[in-house]
């Protein structure tokens, strides 16, 4: 699942497919915790990936059609080929810019800035 266009009709299927990924990852996540228990200090890159799943799955929960490029490299994702999002930060820019700008919500991103949306506060 790399690139896809978000839409309505098949937005179910993909939150399936994301919400068991979730939940793989978290069980690997515990697995590295438990693992390293007795670790003062210790790296788990499964948290990053929770933090990752979970905003994809608030991506496709919003309600209008757009691209969505959840495995751009970076660890970011782009969304309809113009912005540049970090999912745990909640920064996004124009792709080719310098300037980073903080988003509150997925739903608030798209309808504002992708769609542009006038009604959209």
């Amino acid at each position: 699942m790399k690139v896809f266009k978000n839409s309505v009709a098949r937005s179910e299927e993909r939150l399936a497919v994301l919400q068991q990924k979730l939940e793989e990852t978290i069980k690997l996540m515990r697995e590295v915790d438990e693992a390293a228990w007795h670790k003062d200090q210790y790296g788990n890159g499964y948290t990053n990936d929770v933090v990752r799943l979970e905003e994809a799955i608030e991506f496709v929960k919003v309600d209008r059609e757009f691209y969505l490029d959840i495995k751009h490299p970076g660890h970011l994702f782009c969304v309809n080929n113009k912005f540049l999002l970090t999912p745990i930060k909640k920064k996004w820019r124009v792709k080719g810019k310098a300037k980073w700008y903080r988003y509150g919500s997925p739903e608030k991103f798209i309808k504002k800035y992708v769609l542009e949306e006038a009604d959209y506060q």
